[in-house]
């Protein structure tokens, strides 16, 4: 008997609708949409794991041959580990240490961290950038920096002045 694929969201669409009214069962395919969500997240930090450590092999010149000598891997195991068709935690660490590379565990808070406190500088620069070109065509100022403007503003300021014009 062949095998079907089954998209298993249309699936649990479906098996929505004809439990609809069964708190019990909405429960349960909430639970079920969480878990497939989790399990996609992980597989795609799987896959930047991957892309990641093959790329440090690369950059380094290491051929999956080297690497097997290094670790005692097989190359097939290294192969499968790089095409992600296998590749257990032993598998990845033996890989890391091969290209002498240090897999670091880190809060996924800090991460986040970052990437709000990146946002927020670029957004500040970016608002920056536009105050100043803003500043610079209201006053008729071809070019206008932002050391310009700081300098400008002082002056403004040692004056008494609340505006710059």
């Amino acid at each position: 008997m062949p095998f079907v694929k089954v998209d298993p969201i249309a699936e649990a669409v479906e098996l929505q609708e004809m439990f609809k009214d069964d708190a019990e069962a909405k429960e349960m395919f909430r639970q079920y949409e969480l878990a497939h969500r989790e399990n996609a997240r992980l597989e795609q930090e799987e896959a930047e794991l991957r892309n990641r450590l093959i790329k440090f092999r690369k950059d380094k010149k290491i051929t999956q041959k080297e690497l097997e000598a290094k670790t005692g891997l097989t190359q097939q195991a290294i192969s499968r580990f790089e095409v992600g068709s296998g590749g257990s935690l032993k598998t990845i660490l033996k890989y890391a240490e091969g290209i002498d590379c240090q897999l670091v565990p880190i809060d996924r808070q800090d991460i986040m961290d970052v990437d709000v406190y990146s946002r927020i500088e670029e957004s500040v620069a970016t608002n920056k950038q536009l105050f100043v070109a803003e500043r610079a065509r209201s006053t008729g100022i071809d070019s206008y920096t932002a050391e310009e403007f700081k300098s400008n503003m002082r002056k403004a300021i040692k004056k008494g002045a609340t505006t710059h014009k």
